[in-house]
């Protein structure tokens, strides 16, 4: 039965398989692909390799895991830009909130610029909404190849 067994779930497998695998950890975070462990806190969201030596910082936990695949896939220059592209979208989006707070107390004039200025960081948060999502979609079709040669 042993050897049977032994057969069925092997190393190869094992090898294969932590090239797709997400588990949730004991932390709350997940480790993922047996290379990186996520770990969340209530202001962000830490990214640690297997060695425990080098951790990234993330706002926004589909870029931290997008970030992951192209890392892996040593697409390093992608995976800088996603980092950057998530501390300006964290940077953006508490810019806006704070100005949509802020208007009310404001007379005409400063309203009417602080409408621009807000409707300028959507337009400038769109567009770094959409380049994370070219990137979110490389990374997608990374991890559907490792699925399609499972």
């Amino acid at each position: 039965m042993s050897n049977s067994i032994d057969s069925i779930v092997n190393k190869e497998f094992f090898k294969n398989i932590e090239d797709i695998i997400i588990m949730p950890n004991s932390k709350g975070g997940y480790d993922i692909f047996n290379k990186y462990r996520l770990i969340k806190s209530s202001k962000d969201i830490s990214i640690y390799d297997s060695s425990q030596e080098k951790y990234y910082r993330f706002n926004y936990l589909k870029n931290a895991l997008v970030w992951c695949i192209l890392d892996k896939h040593f697409l390093i220059v992608d995976s800088k830009r996603l980092q950057e592209l998530d501390i300006t979208l964290a940077s953006l989006n508490t810019t806006i909130e704070h100005q949509n707070k802020i208007i009310s107390k404001k007379n005409k004039q400063d309203k009417e610029i602080l409408r621009a200025k807000i409707r300028e960081n959507i337009h400038k948060r769109a567009l770094v909404i959409e380049e994370c999502q070219t990137l979110e979609l490389r990374a997608r079709i990374l991890q559907s190849k490792k699925f399609d040669k499972r």
